[in-house]
């Protein structure tokens, strides 16, 4: 049940409703029910694998918290994370390991050794509810809070389905004190903010996202050799607008299904494409995930104390260790962050891409030669960050690490930049996009400075929404599937 679909929408509606209008003391098994049902609804054999990944996290929860021996803790936490990292490993890394296991047979001439693997179905959102069952055992083995002692109410925090697909990652202190303490009550500016932000989702979804898909589709099936630099440079900003688009139109559609029944999440993107420097970028991208990562790998790492919030990104450097320490954990964080998106090396070589230039970042940053100028430094930050960051989403979308080498090739051949491969409305498309951003982030600018001096606030509100609307009823068709449904 894609929530770009009509069948999402229907489903939203009756759960919402439902939940209004249900006993205070029955809301939470409405919504656990709902959270069963939305899962379900895509393969229901799964649902027994989340339950039992679920059961194993609150089982192992309460006796790492009852236990005192210190000893005793660590195994049992480590049993936990052993299971939860198992069952990611074999559904979606055993096809990976399997074909790198028989590449390292061939070379060492074994080719009779070869691993097969059967046909597995990569269960929906397991990367996500993983990271989110996984950090809930870390926070109760650190002692943050008390854990749940009422596996129902454990399960709908782990399937509370606005979140569970593809996030955003919430943590247990952030969703659990919701889900036990909310009587979901509603409210009429928790309805009005998160239809808003509902269709706020669907039009990036819908009306860009999805119209940039076969554009860029036929631009990453072209032969790489027959392309020219300034081809690459555009494929390369028309897929990360798409990808944009793509997971923000979903993240905002999520916490407005969330809003609806008075749960609130982090903002999970807030104006990437306008950061001046790698750091920054990385604060305002996938704000959930980058925060995980910060603080259950980077900052273990690195020596330092984990922060225990879904905002700030990978934002923090210092650390108890060495210099070269740091840097191999900056290296060692951003390998698994690649690999975390998909089985591929194409996706490590992401990962090392924005290892590596943050790793430079932070070695010029500290000379600051702009120090006395602000407002140029933002300037030329941001005009020096976001190619690289554009460049950084081609192994991304490549699909193997031969063509993203070419098209990455295709970059640094100055001879053949004048000629264009593709359509002229493609480019046009992308600049004009690129212009619309920044225009639009200027309008909004204003527009809260109107609102705050203004009565006419709210008729500028209406119409700016209305516009979306139409927009959005205008392009609705077949429902595509979201990018980040495959990790």
């Amino acid at each position: 049940m894609l929530f770009n679909s009509l069948g999402y929408m229907f489903f939203l509606v009756l759960s919402v409703a439902m939940v209004w209008a249900a006993p205070a003391p029955i809301r939470k098994w409405i919504v656990l029910l709902a959270s069963l049902f939305f899962y379900g609804s895509w393969k229901v054999e799964f649902l027994f694998l989340i339950v039992f990944s679920a059961f194993v996290d609150y089982f192992f929860s309460l006796r790492i918290y009852d236990s005192s021996d210190q000893a005793r803790r660590r195994l049992l936490l480590l049993c936990s994370l052993s299971i939860n990292i198992g069952l990611l490993l074999y559904f979606k890394y055993a096809y990976f390991l399997a074909e790198n296991l028989n590449s390292v047979f061939d070379l060492l001439g074994a080719s009779d050794k070869q691993i097969t693997v059967g046909q597995i179905i990569l269960p929906l959102g397991i990367s996500f509810y993983t990271f989110l069952s996984i950090s809930y055992t870390i926070d109760v083995y650190r002692r943050l809070f008390v854990p749940i002692r009422n596996f129902a109410l454990y399960l709908t925090y782990v399937l509370f389905w606005p979140h569970m697909i593809a996030g955003p990652i919430l943590r247990a202190c952030e969703l659990i004190p919701q889900i036990v303490q909310n009587p979901f009550r509603p409210s009429a500016e928790n309805l009005a903010g998160g239809l808003q932000k509902i269709l706020l989702g669907l039009f990036l979804k819908v009306v860009l996202a999805d119209e940039l898909a076969p554009l860029v589709d036929d631009a990453f099936s072209a032969d790489a050799s027959s392309l020219s630099g300034l081809d690459v440079w555009t494929m390369a900003y028309a897929f990360g607008f798409q990808i944009y688009f793509d997971f923000a139109g979903y993240s905002l559609i999520a916490i407005g299904s969330a809003q609806l029944i008075n749960v609130h999440f982090p903002e999970n993107f807030n104006w990437p494409y306008l950061a001046d420097s790698p750091r920054e970028f990385w604060k305002r991208w996938h704000i959930t995930l980058s925060s995980w990562i910060r603080d259950y790998l980077y900052l273990p790492l690195t020596g330092s104390r984990y922060q225990d919030r879904s905002s700030g990104g990978i934002d923090v450097e210092r650390g108890t260790s060495s210099a070269p320490a740091i840097a191999l954990a900056l290296f060692m964080t951003w390998l698994v962050m690649g690999l975390w998106h998909g089985a591929n090396w194409t996706f490590a070589v992401w990962g090392a891409w924005h290892a590596t230039v943050i790793f430079f970042y932070r070695v010029i940053s500290k000379a600051d030669l702009l120090r006395d100028t602000p407002r140029l430094r933002s300037v030329v930050g941001w005009g020096l960050t976001i190619p690289v960051i554009m460049l950084g989403w081609i192994p991304f979308r490549a699909g193997s690490l031969e063509k993203s080498f070419q098209l990455l090739g295709q970059v640094v051949d100055v001879t053949h930049y004048a000629k264009l491969s593709f359509r002229e409305n493609f480019y046009l498309f992308i600049f004009v996009i690129f212009l619309g951003m920044l225009a639009l982030k200027m309008m909004l600018h204003w527009r809260d400075r109107i609102v705050q001096r203004s009565s006419l606030g709210w008729v500028m509100n209406g119409l700016a929404y209305a516009t979306l609307f139409f927009c959005t009823f205008l392009y609705f068709k077949v429902s595509n599937q979201f990018i980040y449904f495959q990790f």
